[in-house]
C-alpha cells in the first residue's frame, strides 16, 4: 500500500482528513488478507465466555472469506473489491494517523458474510472509535453511496449497535470513557477509477451526501483506494 495524497480540511466544525492510497499488487494484498482473517489471536485476549461465543461466530466466516480470498481473480471486483477497500483503509488509518484496526465486523457478528452495520473500525490514538464504510465500484467513485451508507447507519443507530461488541473487543479505559460521551469519528472509504487521486478526494468534498455527513461529524476521514489491477 503506498500513500500517494493527504491532507487536512475543515468544513465548518468538522476535520476532515483525506488519504489517497494505492494497492499496486493487489494479488500480494489479497494474500496478507488471508493472513489477516485467518489470525484469531484477537480472541484469545478475551474471557473465557467471549472466546466461546467470538469463535463460534467467527469459525464459519473465517472459512468462507478465506475460500473467497483463495478464488480470487484479477482484475478485481464485486465482494473481493470491498474487502480491499476496507482493509487497506485500516492499514492506512493504521500508518498515518496511528489508528489500532479492529479485526473486520464479519468475525465478531454472526452473519457468515455481509454484515448488516459498519464494515470496518478502528480507535484513534486519543481513544475515540472509528466506524468506517467501505465502497468497491468498477464505473464509478462511490463515495456518495458510502456517505449514504454512513447517514443511514446513524440514523439508525448502528454505530450504538457495535458497542458491546467493541467494548468487548477493544478493552481500554480510555475508550470506556470515549463510550460514555459519544465521541465517535467516521469514515467513508471507496474504490478510485482515476490517477488522479487528489482530484477525486477533492471533488468527493462537493457532494451533497458527504456535505451532509460532514455537517454531523467533528472528525471524518475519507479515503480514496486505487487499486492497481482495476
Amino acid at each position: 500500500m503506498n500513500l500517494i495524497f493527504s491532507d487536512v480540511r475543515s468544513i465548518g466544525a468538522c476535520s476532515i482528513h483525506l488519504l489517497g492510497i494505492e494497492i499496486p499488487q493487489s494479488d500480494i494484498y489479497i494474500e496478507k488478507m488471508v493472513e489477516l482473517i485467518t489470525d484469531t489471536s484477537w480472541i484469545m485476549s478475551l474471557d473465557t465466555i467471549s472466546q466461546r461465543s467470538y469463535r463460534a461466530s467467527s469459525v464459519r466466516t473465517i472459512t468462507q472469506l478465506s475460500h473467497i480470498f483463495s478464488n480470487a481473480v484479477e482484475p478485481i471486483c464485486g465482494e473481493v473489491g470491498e474487502y480491499v477497500v476496507s482493509l487497506s483503509s485500516q492499514d492506512a488509518l493504521q500508518a498515518h494517523h496511528e489508528h489500532k484496526t479492529v479485526p473486520l465486523a464479519e468475525l465478531w457478528k454472526t452473519r457468515v458474510k455481509g454484515n448488516d452495520g459498519f464494515d470496518f473500525h478502528t480507535v484513534t490514538s486519543c481513544g475515540r472509535l472509528n466506524f468506517g464504510e467501505a465502497k468497491f465500484n468498477k464505473t464509478q467513485h462511490a463515495y456518495t453511496k458510502a456517505a449514504t451508507q454512513v447517514l443511514d447507519f446513524i440514523r439508525d443507530d448502528k454505530d450504538n449497535a457495535d458497542l458491546v461488541h467493541l467494548r468487548n473487543i477493544v478493552k481500554e479505559q480510555l475508550l470506556e470513557e470515549k463510550i460514555a460521551k459519544g465521541e465517535f469519528h467516521y469514515s467513508i472509504s471507496f474504490s478510485v477509477n482515476s490517477e488522479d487521486l487528489k482530484l477525486i478526494l477533492e471533488n468527493s468534498l462537493k457532494s451533497i451526501e458527504v456535505m451532509k455527513l460532514i455537517s454531523q461529524s467533528k472528525v471524518l476521514f475519507v479515503i480514496g483506494v486505487k487499486i492497481a489491477s482495476t
